[in-house]
């Protein structure tokens, strides 16, 4: 597909976005960036959707030419027809859509589908036929349009609340160092007790060694446990920073956003907060701890072993390009799953609430099937995103594992050259591990700050929606007031 398609896709974010995710597309198209939430507020979209009338609307009042028909596949004849247009679609025969055409050739149609699952598709004319309702939104830059550039905060933004626990990460920093440090110490044993103290019967220094080895794990073991729980700590700031406000956030927006979004979609979005924290907290971890462990690790292979070390890093870039491989088939699999969930969410939720209309219809059997179907949606698309993970997984044990294998091969030919002394072999395979975990921790990074930039743009489009406090509070504060003078208060 074109790069320029590409650019110009955004996917709906909820159930009901589909009309403003394709108004959006448009948008884009001729230079603009407007957030969903805004052009919900717009086009006046609810639970069900937005309406040809309400995106026609929106359109207009953003300075944009329309023009709705109702047309028939003779459309695709005309030579004079401005693309890309909005189209109304029923899929599967009973899911109300919206498609944006973005080009006809002589065999199929390019369409642009704000579902994240299809994405920009070419589709048959029969197909497309078979779905198209015949209406047909067109829409070009009116003389008084400008284009419109909303001002979008990302997940970098929340970097500035994460170092506010600035002495807690320090802290973190300086007990995971030394927990590295004994683990040199306790490698370098390995080294000392074979080349030298078996050799020369040094029983005394030995035991010495021995005991002094033994404390020092009692005191990693103590800093061990002090990191975990200091990162726990670090945890509960980060949630309370973010999930705090967007409860905040959520009592301040005004009635109508509630009446127009499902519970659950609202809901769901505690789940997406929970791996923005999780990536706020391994990037934190991974560029104070596992950088300058990389780094310290790294100078300690470098003098064991030039040879070696360097065959240790032909490793990194068959790492980069294991996940790298992955990155895009991340980013789908976790935008599929956390919309299913909320999906089902939002189903269950307002289930229990209705149940009394349920019971009155006697419509428990068909709103457990709904569920059902929904869980088990859900469930794939967990699955799916698992498989991948698994596979990704698999491929890094295998490299790490080949890496051994071959550090073990080269160095054995060194020993038996004399260019090493199987002590010094055996530290630095017991030191490659604490170098190739840290520095699968940087990697792995991507796939975590993938699901957290997904999260985070969930997220946002319900910050984007203003607060109704903002300038109604000192009226709201009078009418507590006469409120409270008027009505008769018993004591």
């Amino acid at each position: 597909m074109s790069s320029k398609y590409k650019k110009m896709y955004i996917s709906q974010i909820d159930e009901s976005d589909c009309g403003v995710a394709s108004l959006a597309m448009i948008l884009r198209y001729y230079g603009s960036e407007v957030s969903l939430a805004y052009l919900r507020n717009l086009a006046k979209t609810n639970i069900e959707g937005t309406t040809a009338f309400g995106i026609i609307n929106a359109a207009q009042k953003l300075g944009l030419e329309t023009q709705a028909i109702k047309a028939d596949m003779t459309l695709f004849d005309m030579q004079d027809v401005t693309y890309p247009f909005i189209v109304h679609v029923v899929k599967e025969k009973t899911i109300l859509h919206y498609y944006v055409v973005l080009k006809a050739t002589s065999d199929h149609i390019i369409i642009a589908d704000p579902d994240p699952e299809k994405g920009i598709v070419k589709l048959r004319y029969a197909d497309f036929e078979a779905e198209w309702t015949g209406v047909t939104l067109f829409m070009k830059p009116g003389s008084k349009y400008s284009p419109i550039k909303e001002t979008k905060s990302n997940l970098l933004s929340l970097f500035p609340r994460t170092f506010k626990n600035i002495k807690l990460i320090i802290n973190i920093v300086i007990v995971a160092m030394l927990t590295t440090i004994i683990s040199i110490l306790g490698s370098y044993f390995f080294q000392v007790l074979i080349d030298n103290y078996i050799p020369n019967g040094m029983e005394q220094m030995l035991d010495i060694v021995v005991m002094g080895l033994i404390v020092a794990y009692v005191f990693n073991s103590i800093f061990v446990y002090s990191r975990d729980f200091l990162l726990a700590i670090l945890g509960q700031k980060l949630s309370t920073d973010i999930i705090l406000e967007y409860i905040k956030h959520i009592f301040e927006l005004p009635l109508e956003f509630f009446s127009t979004r499902k519970t659950g979609e609202i809901v769901s979005r505690f789940t997406d907060a929970s791996k923005i924290i999780d990536a706020l907290a391994s990037m934190v971890v991974s560029i104070g701890l596992d950088a300058s462990i990389v780094i310290i690790i790294g100078v300690t292979l470098f003098f064991q072993s030039i040879r070696l070390f360097v065959i240790t890093l032909t490793a990194l870039p068959i790492y980069i390009i294991v996940i790298m491989t992955f990155a895009k088939k991340f980013e789908k699999l976790n935008k599929h799953q956390m919309e299913s969930n909320a999906i089902l969410s939002s189903s269950v939720i307002e289930d229990i609430q209705g149940i009394e209309t349920i019971k009155a219809c006697n419509s428990e059997t068909v709103r457990f099937n709904i569920v059902s179907e929904q869980f088990f949606d859900y469930l794939n698309k967990s699955l799916s995103y698992i498989k991948i993970d698994s596979l990704q997984q698999a491929l890094k044990i295998f490299i790490q594992q080949s890496l051994n294998v071959i550090i073990l091969w080269i160095g054995a030919k060194l020993v038996i050259q004399n260019q090493l002394s199987v002590g010094q072999l055996l530290t630095f395979v017991a030191l490659v591990s604490y170098f190739i975990d840290p520095l699968q921790n940087i990697i792995n990074l991507q796939p975590k700050l993938q699901s957290a930039k997904v999260a985070y743009t969930r997220m946002n489009e319900v910050y984007l929606v203003k607060s109704e406090f903002r300038d109604e509070k000192v009226k709201s504060i009078i009418l507590c007031k006469i409120l409270y003078n008027v009505l008769p208060v018993s004591h």
